[in-house]
């Protein structure tokens, strides 16, 4: 049977020493982790203390509302936008107007008094610019076709309003031509016709509107009219019209209002349905 070694002072001091080491490892071990758990608890107190805080709704949605600045930008862009967009509109009705109104680079004026009021005839250059009626085409399309009739003839109308009292302020019977001269690969030739006519009819303004209307469309010894459509409405007329050497397509309108008519006659250059031979 073996025997164990007898205990020394040495061993009893060793094994001291050693418990000591350990306990105190044991310690410093509790002590981290309390120092762990009060931190999470200091933690976990201050997530309660937010989720349990009285607040407004707009602390929990923030608002979606941009800064003043970025407000300001962008209305300052959409005024630029604005500002980009009439400028173009501008700068193409400027250039259509111009089409309906030749530039008079010369004029040489030849008159006499008729017996029944003045006629004067003027000869100038040509316009710059090509008269929009002469790339106009009424489409076969039934619904384009009938905004066509109106569309064309509107234009006439608001075209002519730009000089509603040619003669000022004289009454007497009166009429105005004026040649604008061109040039083409043939030389010399004549652009366009301006023509003004004034005169008095003793009669209501409706039966004298009338009565030029229905004369417009009656057949002379000259001239061959001929509907074209059916009547697209009421106060719109479509004809071909044969003068000799010339033929028009026309479209012809009344604009009546309460204080007076106005009848507009508008050449058309092409037509889908309806086209020109050459050299009839």
């Amino acid at each position: 049977m073996p025997r164990s070694a007898p205990t020394t002072a040495a061993s009893i001091e060793e094994r001291r020493h050693s418990e000591s080491l350990r306990k105190r490892k044991y310690r410093a071990g509790k002590r981290t982790e309390l120092i762990q758990l009060e931190t999470e608890l200091r933690t976990l107190q201050d997530q309660l203390a937010y989720l349990t805080a009285p607040r407004s709704s707009s602390s929990l949605f923030p608002s979606t509302t941009p800064p003043p600045a970025i407000i300001a930008r962008r209305y300052n862009e959409s005024l630029k936008a604005q500002v980009t967009l009439q400028r173009r509109l501008a700068r193409t009705m400027s250039l259509w107007t111009a089409t309906q109104q030749p530039r008079l680079v010369r004029t040489d004026n030849i008159s006499h008094v008729p017996p029944l009021g003045l006629l004067t005839v003027e000869r100038s250059q040509g316009p710059t610019m090509h008269s929009s009626w002469m790339q106009s085409t009424l489409l076969a399309n039934p619904a384009a076709r009938q905004q066509g009739y109106r569309w064309l003839s509107d234009r006439v109308l608001h075209t002519s309003q730009r000089h509603p009292h040619p003669f000022g302020d004289a009454v007497a019977d009166r009429v105005s031509v004026v040649a604008h001269r061109g040039e083409d690969t043939d030389g010399a030739t004549v652009a366009a016709i301006e023509g003004h006519y004034q005169f008095t009819a003793f009669g209501d303004f409706r039966h004298v509107s009338q009565r030029l209307w229905v004369a417009k469309f009656a057949p002379t010894a000259v001239t061959v009219v001929q509907m074209l459509d059916d009547q697209p409405s009421d106060g719109l007329v479509y004809y071909h019209s044969t003068n000799l050497v010339t033929n028009l397509r026309v479209i012809a309108r009344q604009y009546i209002e309460a204080s007076r008519v106005v009848l507009t006659y508008t050449y058309l250059a092409h037509d889908e349905c309806f086209p020109m031979i050459p050299g009839a």
